[in-house]
């Protein structure tokens, strides 16, 4: 009999079937295979104690474990370091009926070191920890069945509308974005660029001008004005490594070379972990073990010299306030600098040689060096400034292959009130407070700030709010603006006119109507459920619980009680526009509702209706009393949606086509909608009209005027058509393929013989 090793995930299985040896066997439990449904499964009676049920999907996998189980002369837990992986754990051991004491191996990387060293030193499954992740399972189970429920009463019963412990902050995060960014005013100034002696060196003036009149003033004066050279005294500068990577800062810094959002980020790595190329990829902590660390001395005194070794890394040890006590993000291997395995993807090769990139550089050397400012004086007291700097030692730079070629020296020579003569000087408009949109990086960096969630949730949370449409990861098109820029050369000032884009942007969280609504009536009815603050107080809490310093009742009980005093009966999120309009959020959005002849009825609305200002527009103006629109093109030619007396409807290819089926309002049909009914119109259409398959390119079909035979092979643009009205022979009920072919050919011929 051998030892049976439970894992959470497959693709581990075999490398730690290959570390241990033939008398292990390596099963996966598929992550949780148990869950809550509902808060029918907490007994508030009995210290919230919960009910689990197996999940549907996974009955099957749980009956080979219990085999599988029964086969084994041991079992090992060996799901992941952290607290839903303890929890995992708990549940098979609760499951299968298994002792407490039933032996658990950690470790943080799928090496055989790493695994038998594990196998040597086991512990038992840290109930704490199980506790905090049951807690954290409860607390989000009331909070989202008891408010959510509110908002299908509230604002509407068609959306799946879901309010979360913590998606409900990160929403807030995205609007106070969109708020800011609402009450931002554009400012216009111009930036003066001098570019001077015979290398053509740019200098910055440090003043920016306002206005046209006050660059023009500058501009003529400059015309006569000598110019000096100063230089300062030369000011050293020390650049430190990046700190070791941990979930947070791996998620913000590949979002942001490389645009992945954090769910792809985190997918990647967990291919590279289970794959043995980096360690657990959940970890608050930014410290290496010893081990590692001397392995990668080793490295860079060999390929770059004793003194490109950090001297500080081995100070960076465990946050206190840490909630697992893994090492930081690292390859499991200094020496496998690429990942060369076929099985990987692209995106997956990319986060690998980042983290290694990023770990090497971690380990190394301040870069230092020095920086000197010079100036150039200008008219009205001004200053053109330019800092040169060079590197003494690259230091961890020198990864990258930092570049050391500079002028540094040249301008070291220069002599101080040494006149300069200008080659040009250029005054171009800059926009400032223009706003900018959170991207994904950014709003993980804030949820870590605010301490929403924990860095192993962040991911799942950015990706929550876009799944439930609140938040929309888009590209923002910049505005374009005419502006006029001044340059002056050879002392003549010539003005040019100008179109610049403000303001465009790239895979950003836009925040949308249904958002904008919810967040809205959340802050507005359950701010303190809700608000930063206690958020984050829970988080700690929780924390608590896994380090026994608080008990799983205590917290259930505070969260319940406090749900159980909130006031329900809330406002509903309508805005009256008249006496006999309102606006509401329907099943496609909003919509205008008002009574017509006792009668309920809905309006469309013009797209795009900003709903936070919706009582600074006339019902004329909210109304959207188009009948025709169009949604774009398809195979050439523009599609013009129309409302009609049976309904919104298209022509294509001199064919009518009724959009009724689609369940949208007559603003929000897009061509995607189009496309998809001519296609199922043509796919139902061919099916519906093949009678016979005779051979993969031949068919009887049925057309407007009769059976006729359609013949098509790949190479063929076209098919061919020959009918079979003067057919005389059962050709329904053969199975002679020839027949068909020979008839076809006397078609051509036109000398049809009857049969």
């Amino acid at each position: 009999m051998s030892i049976l090793v439970i894992v959470e995930s497959p693709a581990k299985c075999k490398k730690i079937e290959q570390y241990l040896g033939s008398s292990y066997k390596c099963m996966a439990s598929y992550g949780h295979f148990r869950n809550c449904k509902s808060l029918k499964n907490i007994d508030y009676n009995s210290k919230f104690a919960i009910t689990f049920e197996p999940m549907e999907e996974k009955k099957s996998q749980i009956e080979k474990l219990r085999t599988a189980i029964n086969k084994s002369k041991e079992v090992i837990i060996a799901t992941d370091d952290d607290r839903e992986g303890e929890a995992i754990g708990w549940h098979i051991l609760d499951h299968f009926k298994l002792p407490l004491k039933t032996k658990r191996i950690i470790f943080h990387e799928i090496t055989e070191s790493a695994l038998k060293q594990s196998i040597q030193n086991p512990t038992i499954v840290n109930m704490n920890k199980v506790y905090s992740q049951q807690a954290r399972q409860v607390l989000d189970l009331m909070v989202g069945f008891t408010i959510s429920p509110l908002l299908w009463k509230y604002i509407s019963r068609t959306q799946g509308l879901s309010a979360g412990r913590c998606q409900t902050p990160a929403l807030k995060l995205v609007y106070e974005n969109h708020i800011e960014n609402q009450q931002k005013e554009l400012k216009m100034s111009y930036k003066t660029i001098g570019y001077f002696m015979s290398k053509n060196f740019e200098y910055e003036l440090n003043k920016e001008l306002l206005t046209k009149k006050s660059v023009l003033e500058f501009l003529e004066l400059s015309k006569t004005f000598v110019h000096l050279y100063n230089k300062k005294n030369p000011v050293r500068f020390v650049t430190a490594p990046p700190l070791p990577l941990h979930t947070s800062s791996i998620q913000q810094l590949i979002n942001t070379q490389y645009h992945y959002s954090p769910k792809d980020i985190m997918q990647s790595c967990q291919v590279l972990y289970e794959k043995g190329y980096i360690t657990y990829m959940r970890t608050d902590n930014k410290c290496y073990s010893k081990e590692f660390i001397q392995s990668a001395q080793n490295f860079i005194t060999d390929n770059y010299g004793d003194n490109f070794n950090s001297t500080s890394i081995n100070n960076i040890t465990i946050q206190e306030n840490s909630s697992e006590a893994h090492e930081a993000i690292r390859p499991t291997n200094i020496l496998m600098n690429t990942c060369k395995d076929s099985s990987c993807s692209k995106r997956d090769t990319n986060v690998y040689q980042f983290i290694y990139n990023h770990t090497l550089k971690s380990c190394m050397a301040d870069a230092y060096g020095k920086k000197l400012k010079t100036t150039i004086s200008a008219p009205l007291n001004y200053e053109y400034n330019h800092t040169e700097k060079i590197y003494e030692f690259l230091g961890w730079k020198i990864v990258d292959g930092e570049s050391e070629e500079n002028y540094y020296t040249y301008f070291k020579q220069l002599k101080n009130d040494m006149e300069v003569t200008y080659n040009k000087i250029h005054s171009k408009v800059q926009h400032k407070n223009v706003g900018s949109h959170l991207s994904e990086a950014n709003l993980v960096q804030l949820l870590e700030k605010k301490g929403i969630g924990r860095p192993s949730t962040f991911s799942s949370l950015v990706e929550k709010i876009q799944t439930r449409g609140y938040v929309k990861k888009t590209n923002i098109a910049a505005k374009k603006v005419k502006t006029k820029e001044y340059t002056l050369e050879n002392k003549s000032i010539n003005e040019l006119d100008q179109i610049k884009e403000v303001g465009g942007e790239k895979k950003r969280l836009v925040i949308q109507s249904i958002g904008l609504l919810i967040c809205e009536w959340l802050y507005e009815n359950h701010d303190s459920l809700f608000n930063f603050e206690y958020t984050s107080k829970m988080e700690e809490k929780l924390d608590l619980i896994s380090k026994n310093n608080l008990t799983y009742y205590d917290i259930c009980k505070e969260i319940h009680e406090y749900l159980s005093s909130i006031e329900t009966d809330s406002k509903k999120m309508e805005k009256q526009i008249d006496d006999n309009h309102s606006l509401i959020y329907g099943k496609n959005g909003f919509v205008i509702k008002t009574k017509e002849q006792n009668k309920t009825v809905f309006k469309a609305v013009k797209p795009n209706i900003d709903f936070q200002n919706v009582e600074n527009f006339t019902l004329d103006e909210i109304l959207d009393g188009s009948n025709e629109k169009n949604v774009g093109t398809f195979r050439n030619i523009d599609i013009i949606i129309k409302k009609g007396k049976f309904g919104p409807y298209f022509n294509f290819e001199n064919k009518n086509y009724s959009l009724s089926s689609i369940e949208k309002y007559f603003e929000q049909i897009t061509i995607a909608d189009v496309i998809s009914i001519i296609q199922n119109y043509n796919s139902n259409e061919q099916q519906s009209n093949i009678i016979k398959q005779l051979d993969d390119n031949l068919s009887i079909r049925n057309g407007k005027f009769g059976h006729y035979l359609y013949y098509k092979t790949i190479k063929m643009k076209k098919p061919s058509f020959t009918s079979l009205q003067k057919c005389n022979f059962d050709y329904e009920n053969t199975d002679d393929v020839s027949f068909f072919y020979k008839y076809i050919e006397l078609s051509k011929n036109k000398n049809k013989k009857k049969y």
